[in-house]
């Protein structure tokens, strides 16, 4: 076998590796899996991922649907309301040591003559994730 060949099977069968233990690999720390409806405001979905992740350091935050494991966190998204002057939404939430799904209250955010920027939606689901009982709590205490 030719060098030019060898080095490219080498290639590949690097990048064949690396692809595989980055889909699909479990992090050595906790997951927390956050759901979004396609109908979220554009920006808070990854104001909400910024948000836990600030909340909840040992998490490992990710946004993909999957079955959450022993440790992780599910959180879901929950829109009432959207508009183009602002929006209703709460946090539901499963995990790590609770059984049932818990709901948090459904707070409003009306904004009048700025639209729904990136900096109010950083704020807002800061403040969801706050408001939403026990899930701070459950995100600091790993």
């Amino acid at each position: 076998m030719s060098q030019t060949r060898l080095h490219r099977r080498t290639v590949l069968a690097g990048i064949a590796v690396m692809a595989t233990a980055g889909m699909g690999a479990r992090p050595a720390r906790p997951v927390a899996w956050i759901g979004c409806p396609d109908t979220a405001p554009e920006g808070l979905c990854d104001a909400l991922v910024q948000a836990v992740a600030a909340t909840g350091p040992a998490f490992v935050p990710r946004t993909a649907p999957a079955r959450p494991a022993a440790g992780d966190v599910a959180i879901t998204l929950v829109l009432d309301q959207v508009g183009a002057a602002g929006l209703t939404a709460r946090l539901d939430w499963q995990g790590p040591a609770a059984a049932a799904i818990r709901q948090g209250p459904p707070m409003g955010l009306s904004v009048s003559d700025t639209g729904l920027r990136p900096a109010i939606l950083a704020r807002y689901a800061q403040a969801l994730v706050a408001a939403t009982p026990g899930l701070a709590a459950a995100l600091a205490a790993q």
